[in-house]
């Protein structure tokens, strides 16, 4: 398995096992940037703490419940992050987790 060079795990060499399940955190903007694209922070620059709490689920492990694509809330600092990528509009995670970790789904 890879580790990117900001120590987290290549996405592309990754398969959930037993019931977990990778959720795409959708961006929510924490961040602001300049004209020329420098990010500035608005406040402290902690992962967790710019990690959203609403994602898509993007791979499932065989003995999952769960459909990729489907849209979940979860609860904030569960999970192990295995991917992010900073963006100007926001932070981008990959994060595993397990059932208990998942608070509610959209409903629409």
């Amino acid at each position: 398995m890879e580790i990117t060079e900001n120590g987290f795990i290549n996405l592309e060499d990754f398969m959930p096992k037993g019931d977990t399940f990778v959720v795409q955190m959708l961006p929510v903007a924490t961040k602001k940037a300049t004209e020329t694209g420098i990010i500035v922070s608005t406040q402290d620059d902690s992962v967790i703490e710019d990690r959203p709490n609403f994602g898509k689920i993007v791979s499932v492990g065989p003995d999952c419940e769960r459909k990729i694509g489907e849209y979940v809330y979860v609860q904030k600092a569960m999970g192990y992050d295995l991917e992010m990528i900073r963006k100007p509009e926001g932070v981008e995670a990959y994060v595993l987790l397990y059932e208990d970790a998942i608070i509610g789904n959209r409903i629409s």
